[in-house]
């Protein structure tokens, strides 16, 4: 009984402790990271806009948030097709998997491919 007493405080503590990610669901956010370029993106409850900072290309995804930490974008359209390698039929995986006050580690999964980016929230 006494272990369970020890071990109760201990698992809601480990619990707790996982990302916050319900701060980063809509907001506007740059990218940040070897796959991020120059883009600034910004999240409302259905749709995700990206746009390049120097104004080449804006991208715009459905948005489906599947759990608080994870959700899929699907392509609506784009300005510069050539920008992006995803199709109307893809369907981009992306995992909070880390976070910290005004930043969140995310991981994106598209069928092989795989790549981490920090999206750091942005105040103007």
């Amino acid at each position: 009984m006494k272990r369970i007493l020890i071990l109760l405080p201990t698992l809601l503590l480990v619990l707790s402790c996982g990302p916050n990610c319900k701060d980063f669901k809509k907001g506007r956010f740059k990218l940040e990271g070897p796959y991020a370029g120059d883009i600034i993106v910004e999240r409302t409850d259905a749709i995700q806009t990206e746009s390049s900072v120097e104004g080449n290309y804006k991208n715009e995804f459905f948005i489906q948030w599947i759990d608080d930490c994870s959700y899929s974008l699907v392509l609506k359209s784009s300005d510069n097709p050539s920008s992006i390698s995803l199709g109307p039929q893809d369907t981009l995986n992306v995992q909070i998997i880390e976070t910290q006050s005004n930043k969140c580690l995310t991981v994106a999964k598209l069928d092989d491919l795989r790549f981490e980016v920090s999206q750091v929230k942005v105040n103007d």
